[in-house]
């Protein structure tokens, strides 16, 4: 019994050994949590926040999907440039019209509020440096990696990491690391423009580990960590667990032929040594010749040697979706970016108003700095005066299609009422005031026809008979008994 004992505690040491072959080798507890912490470590343990910025991005759909279509409704604000006058243009101003134009197209100003609003939904910040040159304006405008950029008030603050910063007057690439160290601007000819999400009275430690206060923003994704790194848990668990679970086949060897007293050895565990070395040899030599042998091919295998599936005896493991569904409501939601899901024509308005805040508030923060940008560059090139370069205005409008009818609705009701000017009624909608011309032009449309004052109300009619149409004859008992036959 005593040799029986060292022969079962010798085989199971084969079958759950670490240092054993793969066909030797069972996945446990332990190497699970290993696997998640090889996986995740990178995230976990990361000092540069950026670099898990962009991490969490690459590796969760969702999230990605959540900053891509909040950038989008950015950039879908921006409705191009415009010289604002109250009458007609005047030649000065066409020309500044046109040259305008002409310049946001060449610089992209887009395609930039999608990047700029991305950038900010990940990082918090996005800093972009622009080269000036004298009768020419802009020559380059060149964003800066925020993975590597910092900031300080002055000089002597450069590399000195046991200092505390309250505003951004230098930035610097690389400060203070192996790689080139840059600072900008450089000189007159270059100025650096940020655009904060929200650094206003924020405490945030930077790159170097120095404190900082009102220079750079807290990033969306901070809040969304745990859920990241939870739903990344979820997922590799469950490939692990699924991985495990799939039917083994296991080769049952006989090795009953083996018995440790006839080995030789002059003590006992000297036998036992040979005895285990003549086991493994067996079970190394097995391994090598069936490893290289595809799916569809026989084995030949001396009698007495099993082959066998073992399959899971009971599966009672959760499909992990519905919690991976709500980790990605919770994503979603948590950026702001609303699904409109089955319900009423109010809730889908509700929710949709809801969803264009951040971007509103966004592409505000970027028309300020890129109208900076471009009257910088006119009055580079073309020497503007600042009272003409004060007409330009950076349009913007985020009315999606669900506001629509919403705002013509209320757009007629206060027309009616008299209690709005024209220029009033024209701001909620995101336009700019009518010019004298385009005045006189509205009172010949009004009049013609001899519509005259009834023009309001067939607005008010029509407005009416719209929502009617949408929302449909209501469903009451009376109605339901009025149509019953008798």
């Amino acid at each position: 019994m005593a040799k029986k004992g060292w022969r079962e505690k010798f085989l199971g040491k084969i079958v759950h050994s670490k240092t054993g072959k793969r066909l030797l080798q069972t996945v446990g507890g332990p190497a699970t949590i290993q696997a998640l912490e090889s996986a995740l470590e990178p995230m976990v343990g990361a000092k540069n926040r950026y670099k898990v910025h962009k991490d969490f991005l690459r590796m969760d759909p969702e999230l990605n999907n959540a900053v891509t279509r909040l950038a989008l409704l950015t950039q879908f604000a921006y409705k191009g440039i415009v010289v604002h006058v109250k009458t007609k243009m005047s030649p000065k101003e066409e020309e500044l019209q046109r040259e305008a134009e002409k310049a946001v197209e060449s610089f992209g100003f887009r395609e930039r509020f999608f990047a700029i609003a991305k950038h900010l939904l990940r990082d918090g910040d996005e800093v972009f440096i622009a080269h000036f040159e004298d009768n020419t304006g802009i020559s380059q405008i060149q964003p800066l990696p925020i993975a590597y950029l910092t900031a300080v008030e002055k000089e002597e603050q450069i590399g000195k990491i046991d200092t505390q910063i309250f505003g951004a007057n230098i930035y610097l690439l690389n400060e203070g690391s192996s790689g080139k160290q840059q600072k900008f601007p450089e000189d007159e000819k270059q100025k650096v423009y940020h655009v904060a999400l929200d650094n206003y009275g924020e405490e945030i430690t930077d790159l170097k580990g120095r404190f900082t206060f009102g220079v750079w923003s807290e990033s969306p994704l901070d809040c969304l960590r745990s859920r990241i790194l939870w739903k990344q848990a979820i997922l590799i668990t469950d490939i692990l667990w699924r991985y495990r679970n799939v039917p083994r086949e296991v080769h049952e060897l006989d090795v009953s032929m083996f018995e440790p007293e006839k080995f030789q050895g002059e003590s006992w565990d000297a036998k036992l040594q040979a005895y285990q070395n003549a086991v493994k040899n067996l079970l190394k030599k097995h391994a090598n010749a069936i490893k290289k042998k595809k799916v569809d091919q026989g084995y030949v295998v001396p009698s007495g040697t099993k082959i066998y599936y073992a399959e899971p005896k009971q599966v009672t493991y959760t499909s992990p979706n519905d919690l991976i569904e709500q980790i990605n409501k919770s994503i979603r939601e948590g950026m702001g970016a609303y699904d409109v899901e089955a319900g009423t024509y109010a809730t889908a308005l509700v929710v949709s108003s809801y969803v264009v805040l951040l971007p509103d508030f966004m592409a505000y923060k970027i028309a300020k700095a890129l109208l900076e940008l471009l009257k910088s560059h006119l009055r580079k090139k073309f020497k503007y005066e600042e009272e003409l370069l004060d007409k330009l205005q950076i349009r913007l409008s985020l009315i999606l299609d669900i506001f629509r009818g919403e705002l013509v609705r209320q757009l007629a009701l206060l027309a009616a009422s008299g209690t709005q000017t024209l220029d009033e009624l024209r701001e909620y909608i995101g336009k700019l005031p009518l010019t004298d011309e385009q005045i006189e032009r509205l009172k010949t449309i009004a009049t013609k026809g001899g519509r005259g004052g009834d023009y309001v109300q067939s607005l008010l009619d029509l407005v009416a008979a719209s929502g009617r149409s949408r929302e449909g004859e209501p469903i009451t008992p009376e109605s339901r008994r009025d149509k019953q036959e008798t």
